[in-house]
């Protein structure tokens, strides 16, 4: 499986964390547990192409295996759209993502920075309805310090329409 140098053994070998697919190109994403963006071609036979799309996202001067990103889904548009962060792996302090990929120009953009007591860490993998409606599973970081207080909550965006604050 494709990894950045120096990825712990651990990340490589503990596998895929999350998958969508695109069902009109046939291809599946995948999101390692090292923070990688990988494209799945199956074949007929054989095991098909993988191709590495490269992180998650740009980490600056940290390791670019560590953000923890448990989820993945393709918008109507042919996009990738994950949140990065939980478990103590952030890429910004206290700070959870939500990112759009085209893997076509192999651009990312980020769309919205949650502070951990708003979105602590998301889930959930292809989850869409026939309007294009993605959905997640979230949970936030609880602001009386206990374990999960604030508890799980859905997550329901639409890359197509407007997003209203």
């Amino acid at each position: 499986m494709p990894s950045f140098e120096g990825t712990p053994g651990i990340h490589i070998i503990t596998g895929i964390t999350a998958f969508g697919k695109d069902k009109n190109k046939g291809i599946i994403y995948l999101v390692t547990y090292g923070a990688k963006l990988l494209a799945f071609k199956p074949t007929e036979y054989g095991i098909g192409q993988v191709e590495d799309l490269g992180g998650v996202a740009d980490t600056g001067d940290s390791e670019m295996w560590k953000p923890y990103c448990p989820n993945l889904a393709v918008g109507n548009n042919g996009k990738l759209y994950y949140f990065v962060g939980g478990h103590g792996n952030f890429i910004k302090k206290d700070t959870t993502f939500l990112f759009e990929f085209d893997p076509e120009t192999r651009t990312r953009r980020t769309l919205f920075e949650f502070p951990t007591h708003i979105v602590r860490e998301v889930t959930g993998s292809d989850v869409k309805d026939d309007e294009g409606n993605l959905y997640f599973a979230g949970r936030r970081r609880p602001t009386d310090g206990g374990t999960d207080a604030n508890g799980p909550f859905l997550i329901k965006f639409n890359p197509e329409k407007k997003i209203n604050p």
